[in-house]
């Protein structure tokens, strides 16, 4: 059995469920079970881990998360990292910052799958790695894509999670990524200062470009992990401005016949399924933050005025990405090559771990961290109500509700899958096999 944990619904679930529907129907896992990272202490300490998991699937390898990892390891699981955020930093190379925090831990890792080719030799000459190494892609791109026939809008996708955090206080979101390597204090404080200032600005803009085109129908998508307080203020001012309701980004941008942004990961995903791309690049106002790769990919607006012009006028040309200075074996570096099929790459990996799983050839005597047990204790023996009260006065009303939200539901992967699949659930995880 294949146990595969899922980071966030609506970015990462719709394209697990089609990996899953992959090794179901290929025959080359019985079944496979999705995990919510929001109960993955709960998975780990649970007998179905205990007695029937082969390979887990972890979605990241960041110091936070690596006596979980460890301790998967220590249980005869084979360890497969494949990091939902695998292109991190303004150059796209921060796994090496991940890496240098996490170098205790690298035994307890068998395969390592990096988005893209670049990723892969950067750790390979900066560490002496002890586990098997995959470039698969991209496998956000390969989710089902169901085309609709309504009106296109026009899709401004934010990207401002540091500067303003769903998931925890910006105090100590700073914090965070100080422990987990990727800055110093000093590094920090600039980043969210210079953050906040894009995200007012970027702001302003799109309500001076939703203010001026009022026969536009204009879609707003923060970023799955920004707060958007400040967003629904203005979404209420404007009745051609409203959020997006779609699943994931991909889904979104195939109802979008236009995406505007700043330096998000989407205008990636737009490049490859060819859709038009505005770049306010005129707020960047300091380059060493932001995604490099991402900022340059489509039409680079230097003023408000020509911002506004390509939004009024880029329907009447013939689209072609190549001639807004977009580098394809660039994105491919660092994305993977479009030729290969990320599903079908995986899935090679994970049956060849499978293969290479050993019951207790690892056993050993390792445990979590002991608030897990006291967590998990309390979850089985208390009334709902009082353990998710105490719950919101430990991590906070705002961070409690917000990690709710990393949950999904069984229709969530209803709509995913195919008749020829099953689903059922069970214990907070959810089991996906042949009908």
């Amino acid at each position: 059995m294949l146990a595969i944990i899922v980071d966030h619904p609506r970015r990462d679930l719709p394209s697990i469920v089609k990996l899953s529907e992959h090794l179901i129907l290929s025959k080359n896992i019985n079944e496979v079970i999705l995990v919510p990272s929001y109960y993955v202490d709960h998975f780990l300490l649970s007998n179905l881990f205990k007695h029937k998991v082969k390979v887990v699937i972890f979605n990241h390898f960041r110091i936070n998360f690596c006596d979980r990892i460890k301790y998967s390891s220590t249980r005869g699981k084979r360890n497969i990292v494949y990091d939902s955020e695998g292109c991190p930093g303004p150059n796209g190379l921060w796994l090496e910052k991940v890496f240098k925090k996490s170098l205790n831990y690298l035994k307890f890792v068998d395969h390592y799958l990096f988005w893209g080719k670049a990723q892969e030799e950067n750790i390979r000459k900066n560490f002496d790695i002890p586990f098997r190494t995959s470039v698969v892609g991209y496998l956000r791109i390969h989710e089902k894509k169901i085309k609709t026939n309504n009106s296109k809008s026009i899709l401004i996708n934010t990207n401002f999670a540091y500067a303003s955090p769903k998931f925890n206080l910006s105090s100590k979101e700073k914090i965070e990524i100080q422990k987990l390597g990727f800055m110093d204090e000093n590094e920090a404080k600039n980043k969210f200062q210079s953050s906040l200032k894009r995200r007012k600005n970027f702001i302003e803009t799109v309500e001076r470009l939703v203010n001026l085109n009022p026969n536009k129908n204009f879609i707003l998508r923060p970023h799955p992990f920004e707060d958007t307080k400040d967003y629904n203020e203005v979404v209420k001012k404007y009745s051609n401005l409203n959020f997006d309701s779609s699943k994931t980004s991909i889904k979104a941008l195939l109802k979008s016949n236009l995406l505007i942004h700043i330096d998000c990961t989407t205008s990636i995903e737009a490049y490859l399924l060819n859709i038009p791309t505005l770049s306010l690049n005129w707020l960047i106002d300091n380059k060493v933050d932001i995604f490099s790769l991402a900022s340059e990919v489509g039409f680079k607006a230097k003023n408000f005025e020509e911002a506004n012009n390509f939004v009024n006028k880029f329907h009447k040309q013939k689209y072609n990405n190549q001639i807004f200075d977009t580098d394809k074996n660039e994105i491919e570096n660092y994305f993977g090559n479009g030729n290969i099929n990320s599903i079908k790459k995986i899935s090679e990996c994970v049956t060849e771990e499978t293969k290479k799983f050993y019951p207790n050839v690892k056993s050993s005597k390792y445990y979590l961290n002991l608030r897990i047990y006291l967590k998990i204790f309390l979850y089985k023996f208390l009334p709902t109500l009082i353990y998710e009260g105490i719950s919101r006065i430990y991590l906070g009303k705002k961070v409690f509700f917000s990690r709710k939200e990393k949950t999904f539901k069984e229709n969530d992967i209803k709509d995913e899958i195919s008749s020829e699949i099953a689903l059922k659930k069970k214990d907070k995880v959810f089991y996906i096999l042949h009908e």
